[in-house]
């Protein structure tokens, strides 16, 4: 879990500081912490061994710092209020509980910082470039029992420190910080990069504490990470899913993905993950549509409110993605099966949240697999919608061709104008055509071991006007 990777807002902020917080190994007790003292023999021979087993050098020392989990809180507390404003966690709560990802009334901010405080037991700070221990220990769980799988339950510090120095390593060599500010208005981007970043250091931390994975080892790992998010529901039964689900992501498919392609190139085509990230969750969650056949989203904007109308400015722009659109399905469909289903259609989405004094609105065009798809993904919605509470079921959604367009948190006569103007200034173009895939790389030669890794959509036009479906009228929500 890193800290301070550049300036985040919106729903992904919060998220991203969880994120790299939630590593809750509390192992740091073992043999680095003892007595309030910091082993920094210990420490010195992680630093040493991550390297190794990571293939990068440290270009500068990280410093160790030890506090209480109070002065941490006031740490993690302070960096998640510099980077997300009040305002921006309001707009980003009432827009995510208007469209059914968040329960309507969250305090985000409230939950995020709940949720950074319970889970935390190491980070490192990408700001003040340090690593900081917290001197009290929690419950590893999952985790604890992960190492105990692998035969390495005493090592749970070395391996928290070796995934915390390696983020380190990742902000030294591959500069996350500016590469995630670049990526401020897309979440699912974010979440793509995050999930490589997790997933390597959470594989690199196992490699040091083992002396080395192969990919059957790598494929042990990624079934075991699999029970992550069941763990961490019953860790944090509290925190809405819309705000836990993503923390979890990014280690479970984070870990599967980079194992993929450590498998066909080692290290070094990890390292290449940073010089060409995935540009999608879905290529995340379907890792051949990055590493066979490079598969971009389809880039969708509107330029409608790119100057305030009929009172209305915009205060948000992000992209949701295949996962977060999972992970909102999910939410309200009785089988999980047809979450995944809907959400595996997806293929590129932009949304732009409102404001009008104390009002929030959410105008929201995702483009589908096919207008079969499309209307599919209506229905649901449509379902979805008429259950929400009271007050926030006020939303349009109307189909052209394989997009879909949902206006949630006006009235109906206000719906009718945005959604018009949406469709006019809609931009929906098509991924150009890259096809790529990391070379076969070998271990480099004078490293600790060999590597045991043997290297080894279809585009869519514009729609056009099939169908126009209208939710129930709306009413504009009041804050």
């Amino acid at each position: 879990m890193n800290v301070g990777r550049g300036r985040e807002t919106r729903w992904r902020a919060g998220r991203r500081l969880v994120l790299l917080c939630a590593l809750a190994l509390a192992g740091c007790a073992y043999q680095l912490v003892h007595r309030g003292q910091i082993n920094q023999s210990q420490v010195r021979a992680v630093k040493q061994g991550i390297q190794l087993s990571r293939q990068l050098s440290f270009k500068t020392d990280v410093p160790l710092l030890l506090e209480s989990p109070a002065e941490a809180e006031k740490i993690l507390r302070a960096e998640l209020t510099r980077k997300v404003s009040d305002e921006e966690f309001r707009n980003d709560g009432a827009g995510g509980a208007l469209l059914g990802l968040y329960p309507p009334g969250i305090d985000l901010k409230a939950a995020n910082l709940r949720l950074l405080t319970d889970q935390v037991a190491a980070f490192y700070d990408g700001d003040e470039k340090i690593m900081v221990l917290l001197s009290g220990g929690t419950d590893a769980g999952f985790w604890y029992g992960l190492a105990q799988f692998v035969g390495q339950r005493d090592a749970v510090g070395q391996m928290v420190l070796a995934h915390e120095l390696t983020h380190a390593l990742q902000d030294q060599h591959f500069d996350l910080e500016k590469t995630l500010d670049k990526l401020k208005d897309d979440d699912d981007r974010t979440l793509a990069l995050n999930a490589v970043a997790e997933g390597d250091a959470t594989l690199a931390g196992f490699d040091y504490v083992l002396g080395g994975i192969d990919p059957a080892t790598v494929q042990t790992l990624v079934l075991e990470l699999s029970n992550l998010p069941a763990e961490f529901v019953k860790d944090a039964p509290d925190i809405p899913r819309g705000v836990s689900e993503p923390v979890v992501f990014e280690y479970s498919a984070g870990a599967k993905f980079v194992g993929e392609a450590l498998r066909r190139g080692g290290w070094a085509a990890v390292d290449a993950l940073y010089a060409k990230p995935p540009e999608s969750t879905r290529q995340i969650m379907h890792p051949e549509l990055y590493f066979e056949h490079f598969t971009a989203p389809v880039e969708v904007a509107f330029r409608c409110f790119d100057k305030p109308r009929d009172g209305w400015r915009k205060v948000e722009d992000d992209t949701l993605g295949e996962f977060l659109l999972q992970v909102l399905l999910k939410l309200h469909l009785q089988q999980e099966s047809d979450a995944e289903l809907l959400a595996g259609y997806w293929r590129g989405d932009h949304m732009a949240i409102l404001r009008n004094g104390p009002a929030t609105a959410v105008a929201w065009l995702l483009v589908l697999e096919s207008a079969y798809a499309a209307d599919r993904f209506s229905s649901a919605y449509q379902e979805i919608s008429a259950s929400l509470p009271a007050g926030l079921s006020a939303r349009r959604i109307e189909r052209r061709s394989n997009s879909v367009l949902v206006v949630a948190g006006v009235t109906a006569p206000e719906s009718a104008r945005m959604a018009q103007c949406v469709w006019r200034s809609a931009s929906i173009q098509p991924p150009a055509s890259t096809p790529f895939g990391p070379a076969p790389v070998s271990a480099p030669s004078g490293s600790r071991r060999q590597a045991r890794f043997s290297p080894s959509p279809r585009l869519m036009a514009a729609p056009h006007v099939e169908a126009v479906g209208v939710g129930s009228a709306g009413l504009r929500r009041s804050r």
